[in-house]
């Protein structure tokens, strides 16, 4: 009793003696109950198929060729190091494993759950194929997906609202306007001119949607409005400032030709069709198990649900 107590009072005068007190029921499970190995299981072979694996997934660079080149030109002391760190984990997985740590334990199911899924994939992706007939059917279901969004090219001369106010901001654009159309000054030049812009001095074959996200969509409905031309124009108004815009190209939307495009659909169909083939492969391993779900709530009564034949 007085020994559970004097362990009572310093657990709460200090939260460290918990972490130590824990410590010593692991390690005392570990030296007095844990249960004996098989010879096996105490032997670690560290082979380079073993040390290319860890080295992917310690850099999560999961590449086979990346891991052959790093450890082609690494050193004797960063092999050893690297053999090391081996030997550390696969000692301490044992040893987890040995305690049952393994157990119920809802991350470390998920984490299979995820590498069956992965090499299940795997096996898809290195199986199934896509024929050119396949990509040309899929194309025109999904041509719209590939429309090619209209796009300007333009630079920009920028005044700031924070530096200078808006009214001078205004009124320095204005003037400057003139200057730039009375010297024709060139795309090139730009950068020359204005304020520092928190983007892009020029923007070359940009989309709508990437227009809007730099200078608010009010501005740029204007912008897609001016036609090409020699010619600045403005000032136009954004959240930042004001701006003189030389516009030097339109490309207007269009549907795109599958030659242009083919890279993309033929990706996206073979990632479809792994999905679907993986999925079918998933349910024929679930059919060949006897599933009884117990839901008396929504079921109303405590019967049990026999789902084994259920598609």
């Amino acid at each position: 009793m007085k020994i559970r107590n004097f362990f009572t009072r310093l657990a709460r005068k200090d939260p460290i003696i918990h972490f130590i007190i824990l410590g010593i029921i692991i390690f005392g499970y570990f030296i007095f109950f844990k249960p004996s190995f098989n010879e096996s299981d105490t032997e670690i072979n560290v082979t380079k198929e073993d040390l290319l694996l860890f080295l992917q997934y310690d850099n999560k660079v999961y590449s086979p060729e990346f891991a052959k080149i790093a450890l082609a030109n690494m050193s004797q002391t960063a092999i050893k190091n690297l053999i090391d760190e081996y030997i550390k984990e696969e000692v301490l997985y044992r040893e987890a494993l040995s305690m049952g740590l393994d157990k119920d334990d809802y991350i470390i199911k998920r984490r299979l759950v995820q590498k069956m899924q992965f090499m299940t994939e795997g096996v898809m992706e290195a199986t199934s194929k896509v024929s050119s007939k396949e990509i040309e059917n899929y194309f025109k279901q999904h041509q719209a997906d590939y429309y090619i969004q209209p796009s300007v090219t333009f630079t920009h001369v920028f005044f700031s609202n924070e530096t200078h106010g808006k009214k001078l901001a205004l009124a320095l654009a204005k003037r400057q306007l003139k200057v730039l159309n009375n010297n024709k000054v060139p795309f090139a030049d730009a950068p020359k001119y204005g304020d520092r812009f928190l983007y892009y001095v020029n923007y070359v074959d940009r989309t709508k949607d990437f227009i809007d996200s730099h200078f608010a969509t009010t501005m740029s409905n204007k912008l897609f409005q001016l036609k090409p031309s020699h010619h600045w124009y403005g000032p136009l108004k954004s959240p930042y400032g004001y701006h003189l815009v030389y516009v030097s190209k339109h490309t207007l939307g269009r549907k795109a030709k599958l030659s242009e495009v083919i890279d993309k659909v033929t990706y996206d169909l073979q990632l479809q069709k792994n999905s679907q083939e993986t999925n079918k492969v998933i349910k024929d391993i679930i059919k060949t198990y006897k599933v009884k779900v117990d839901m008396p709530a929504l079921l109303g009564d405590n019967k049990l649900m026999d789902s084994h034949n259920q598609p």
